[in-house]
């Protein structure tokens, strides 16, 4: 019973014997996860931006940096 934040929801699942996890994540972050590690694109500014602000920080291109 988490809410449904930018990037997503982890459900973890738990019996006596197993744990199961499955992540739930918008189309815009599967995207930013392909593109991520190939090259600096719009989204991947965007998420890191929504991060950023998540957290409380100062917004400016040197903390983005």
């Amino acid at each position: 019973m988490g809410l449904y934040r930018q990037e997503g929801i982890v459900l973890n699942v738990e019996t006596p014997s197993k744990g199961f996890q499955w992540k739930f994540k918008p189309p815009s972050m599967e995207k930013y996860h392909q593109l991520a590690r190939v090259k600096i694109c719009p989204v991947t500014v965007f998420h890191s931006i929504w991060k950023m602000v998540d957290h409380g920080e100062n917004i400016s291109l040197t903390a983005l940096q």
